[in-house]
C-alpha cells in the first residue's frame, strides 16, 4: 500500500493532475489544508494546460483560481516591463514559443481573460487584494490600482497586436487606468498618434497632446498632419485653459495667416 500523499506527488511529477485533485479530495486533512492543496494541484495544472497551448482552459483556470494577473501575463513575451517579468516566478516547465496561430489564439484567450479580470477587480472595494501566486510565496501584486493599472494597459497591448478598431474605444473610457509611460511607449511603437492625443485629452494632459498636433502638422504621412487637429483640440478646451489657448492658438495664426480667431 503506497498512502495517498505519496501518490499525490508521484501524480503531480508525472503530470497527472485531475487524478491528483481527486484524490487530494478524498485525503483527511483538515478543509482548509484540502482547500489548499486542491488549489496547488489546480494552479500546476493551469500552468500545463498553458505549456501545453490549451490556452482558453488554461485562463479559464487561472480566472477561477484568481491567480494574479500579472503572473498570467508574464507568460507572454513583450506584455510586461522587461525589469518587472525578470523577477516572476514559474513552475519548472518550459514555457511554449508562441508565433503564428498559436500566439493569435493565446491573445484571443487573453483578451477574454483580461476582460473578466477587469470586470472582478471593479467589484472590488478595498484597496488591498487578494490573489493567488503561481508558486509558493508571495504575489507580486497586493494593490487594487496597481493591478488596474497592468490590466489596462496590457488589454491596450492585446488589442494593439489583434485589433486596432478597438484601442481608441479602450482609451477614451474615464475608468482607464493605463500607465502613462507604458501606454505612449506602446502606442508611439504602433504609430498610433490620433489614439494618443485622446489618451492625453482624458488625462487631462492637454500641453502634451497640443505638443504631438503642433509636431505632425507638416508631417505628410501623419494622421495629424495640417492644423485641423490643433484648432478641434483647441475649441473643444474650456476657459480655464485660457493660457494654452492664446499660447497655440498664436501659433496657429502665424502658420495659418487665412484662419481668424473665429475659428480657433
Amino acid at each position: 500500500m503506497v498512502s495517498v500523499d505519496t501518490q499525490i506527488s508521484q501524480l503531480k511529477r508525472d503530470k497527472q493532475y485531475e487524478l491528483a485533485i481527486l484524490l487530494a479530495g478524498l485525503c483527511d486533512n483538515s478543509s482548509e489544508e484540502k482547500a489548499q492543496r486542491i488549489t496547488e494541484i489546480e494552479t500546476l495544472h493551469a500552468f500545463d494546460l498553458f505549456c501545453n497551448q490549451i490556452f482558453k482552459d488554461a485562463l479559464d483556470f487561472f480566472f477561477k483560481l484568481i491567480v494574479d494577473a500579472s503572473l498570467v501575463f508574464g507568460l507572454y513575451s513583450d506584455l510586461l516591463p522587461r525589469d518587472f517579468q525578470d523577477g516572476l516566478h514559474y513552475p519548472p516547465d518550459c514555457l511554449p514559443k508562441l508565433q503564428g496561430k498559436s500566439l493569435e489564439n493565446a491573445l484571443q484567450a487573453l483578451i477574454s481573460f483580461l476582460v473578466d479580470y477587469r470586470t472582478k477587480m471593479e467589484g472590488v472595494t478595498s484597496k488591498t487584494i487578494s490573489v493567488l501566486p503561481m508558486v509558493k510565496g508571495p504575489p507580486p501584486i497586493k494593490f487594487k490600482k496597481a493591478m488596474t493599472q497592468i490590466l489596462d494597459t496590457t488589454l491596450l497591448k492585446c488589442y494593439l497586436r489583434t485589433n486596432h478598431a478597438l484601442v481608441a474605444p479602450l482609451l477614451r473610457l474615464r475608468t482607464n487606468q493605463c500607465h502613462l509611460e507604458e501606454t505612449e511607449r506602446a502606442l508611439k511603437k504602433a504609430q498610433k498618434y490620433s489614439e494618443l492625443v485622446i489618451f492625453y485629452n482624458t488625462r487631462n494632459l492637454h500641453r502634451k497632446a497640443l505638443e504631438l498636433l503642433q509636431d505632425h502638422i507638416n508631417k505628410q504621412d501623419s494622421p495629424l498632419k495640417g492644423h485641423a487637429g490643433l484648432v478641434k483640440y483647441l475649441q473643444n478646451l474650456t476657459g480655464e485653459h485660457i493660457e494654452l489657448i492664446c499660447e497655440y492658438a498664436t501659433y496657429v495664426l502665424s502658420i495659418s495667416p487665412k484662419l481668424s480667431l473665429i475659428h480657433i
